[in-house]
């Protein structure tokens, strides 16, 4: 029994190492993400593949309170729920600021966290940009029944600590994304002002000499009685000016 037992945790420990191994080579190349929904969406696919937890879900904070961004294993009811940034949860959280077990958490915490999915949560795992709290991940039990080991929660804060920074660098390339659509449109703008004084030039120099002929033509004719020629030239005249302005 004692080398039974003996060989499957070393089997245990091996599958361990071997995920572990993968999410810290996942964690390096998060930072060549440049799209947050891709970054978010490919964390959580990794762990659910390589630890296979029963489900994964990451929150990201917009405007105050955290909405899920990715998930895997959630019934579509569950993807709709919010945490406010001042509840129980997140002020316990925020406090910890590391890969937190549930069972370590005060129970009011832990009971606002279960309530939102109506199932077992084992794990929380926050991530930070400097003191501010931008995103967290919860992973429930593991499908082959092992527990989370300490060496999971060294790796898991490790790549908590990738993702916080591949999470900023998303940031920072949405926010220069905007600034390169606003310079464009900036640069179109002023082309288009151009083109359009460009061509209004160009139309009002032969305007100018149609209205000057015109006028021309009328003083020839003050003493001529054909009043429908005059008429026809005094329209020319107005309308010219009527383009120019």
């Amino acid at each position: 029994y004692g080398r039974l037992r003996k060989k499957a945790e070393d089997i245990i420990l091996a599958h361990q190492r071997k995920y572990q191994k993968i999410l810290l080579q996942a964690a390096e190349g998060m930072s060549r993400q440049r799209n947050l929904n891709h970054l978010l969406k490919l964390i959580v696919y990794i762990i659910k593949k390589t630890v296979n937890p029963a489900f994964a879900a990451v929150f990201f904070q917009e405007n105050g309170n955290f909405y899920i961004k990715a998930a895997r294993g959630i019934k579509r009811e569950h993807m709709d729920v919010s945490i406010a940034r001042d509840s129980p949860l997140m002020q316990y959280i925020f406090s910890s600021r590391r890969p937190l077990n549930v069972e370590e958490m005060p129970p009011a915490a832990r009971q606002y966290l279960e309530n939102i999915f109506s199932r077992r949560i084992e794990l929380v795992i926050p991530a930070f940009i400097e003191d501010s709290l931008v995103a967290f991940m919860v992973l429930g039990n593991k499908k082959d029944g092992t527990v989370y080991s300490a060496s999971d929660m060294e790796v898991f804060e490790i790549l908590s600590h990738q993702a916080s920074l591949a999470m900023e660098n998303c940031l920072l390339w949405e926010k220069e994304r905007k600034r390169l659509v606003r310079r464009e449109q900036e640069l179109r703008m002023a082309s288009l002002d151009h083109f359009s004084a460009s061509l209004a030039h160009e139309i009002d120099n032969p305007i100018q000499a149609i209205s000057g002929m015109a006028e021309l033509a009328l003083s020839h004719l003050d003493s001529s009685p054909d009043f429908y020629l005059r008429d026809k030239l005094q329209r020319i005249v107005n309308n010219s000016c009527r383009v120019s302005r």
